[in-house]
């Protein structure tokens, strides 16, 4: 049972970080409009924060899966488990914080750049776990 809940909460945190990044992806305009940074500034800071976002995540991942996981060929569920706790995450916020401004919309290569994440991560996440168990 605490695998099961370890493995549950370590998909959720998985979720959380994928949710953070696609929605500073998503919401470019309406940071925008909110910060009053320029639009170009705040491509540019997105993509600096996304980048550093992974960067920190694969090594706290990576400590998290060695010291709280043992080496199990279940962890790799969390390859798995970590979409629909991302489509809860995505639902909460688009009912707590719907788009009224038609200007916010989504950019338009945002779509194809969500669809590449979320085909991508599970891969991402397949290596950060073998990486964790491969010591």
């Amino acid at each position: 049972m605490k695998l099961f809940l370890k493995l549950n909460a370590l998909s959720m945190l998985f979720a959380f970080v994928f949710f953070i990044g696609i929605q500073l992806i998503g919401n470019v305009y309406r940071l925008s409009r909110i910060t009053g940074i320029g639009l170009d500034r705040m491509n540019i800071s997105i993509l600096i924060v996304d980048a550093g976002i992974v960067v920190l995540c694969t090594i706290a991942f990576h400590l998290i899966l060695k010291h709280k996981l043992t080496s199990r060929k279940a962890n790799y569920w969390c390859t798995l488990l970590w979409l629909p706790y991302f489509f809860m995450f995505t639902f909460l916020f688009v009912s707590l914080f719907p788009i009224t401004n038609p200007g916010e919309q989504l950019p338009p290569a945002a779509g194809l750049m969500i669809i590449a994440g979320v085909l991508i991560f599970p891969l991402y996440l397949t290596l950060v776990i073998w990486w964790a168990h491969s010591d």
